[in-house]
């Protein structure tokens, strides 16, 4: 029996990593015979206008994830390029269970650098996939809340050499007139 209907995210004010505020998705069947699934994920888009300076980019990204009992839950990072190419940046630990859990915050910076070969428009995917019911066991009700929070990317880029100008002296001062 697969739940509809079940599944939200919203910004929190509260449960962030080091501040108030975070984004909190819901997996929430509410009934016992359902099995919740779901694919839940917020974009952050950013524009790249550059790449042959790029010398590092670095995305980084915190998550939390929470079950009430019967779950399974994964997080990953994916990248979609200006192409619309889709990246699997990094797929973290799948979690499974039938008691509570809460896996603290797990926090996560990976090298994305190879990543970055076109100019335009990226956005950067924090995804959780969860379900409910997940062993079978009939259970009341099972509530997965999954935190994202502290996402972002930085690119570093070569620095540009200082450039030397010869100027020409209208005195016999050396660094004297102009």
């Amino acid at each position: 029996n697969l739940a509809t209907d079940f599944a939200s995210g919203a910004w929190s004010s509260t449960g962030g990593r080091t501040d108030p505020g975070s984004y909190l998705l819901k997996n929430d069947d509410t009934s016992a015979t359902a099995i919740g699934k779901s694919w839940q994920y917020i974009n952050y888009s950013f524009s790249v206008n550059n790449v042959v300076d790029l010398v590092r980019a670095t995305i980084y990204c915190s998550f939390r994830l929470t079950a009430s009992d019967d779950f399974l839950i994964r997080p990953e990072l994916r990248l979609i390029r200006p192409d619309g190419s889709l990246s699997v940046i990094w797929v973290g630990t799948t979690y499974t269970g039938t008691a509570a859990f809460d896996s603290g915050w797990i926090n996560v910076t990976i090298d994305a650098t190879s990543n970055f070969t076109l100019i335009g428009t990226y956005q950067l995917s924090a995804v959780t996939y969860s379900e409910t019911g997940y062993s079978g066991l009939t259970l009341s009700t099972t509530l997965i809340q999954n935190y994202i929070d502290d996402c972002g990317i930085e690119l570093v880029y070569l620095a540009k050499s200082p450039t030397w100008s010869n100027q020409q002296q209208s005195t016999s001062i050396p660094a004297v007139g102009a």
